[in-house]
């Protein structure tokens, strides 16, 4: 069994994995587990999340040139 990466489809994998990532920590942010989390890793991971979206729209950019 092979997994293929279609390069259209990367874009769309680094959304969806940037918004289940900041929906899963916002929802242990609001919950008792929120006293886990220090703030400044909730800020680590905005910034992660962040970053994925900007390199998801670089990709768009660079597929929509060539």
């Amino acid at each position: 069994m092979t997994i293929k990466l279609y390069p259209s489809r990367i874009p769309t994998y680094l959304f969806y994995s940037a918004y289940t990532i900041f929906v899963f920590f916002t929802l242990l942010n609001t919950s008792f587990y929120a006293r886990y989390f220090e703030s400044s890793l909730f800020l680590l991971i905005l910034l992660f999340v962040a970053s994925l979206l900007l390199v998801k729209e670089i990709l768009e950019v660079m597929m929509e040139i060539n």
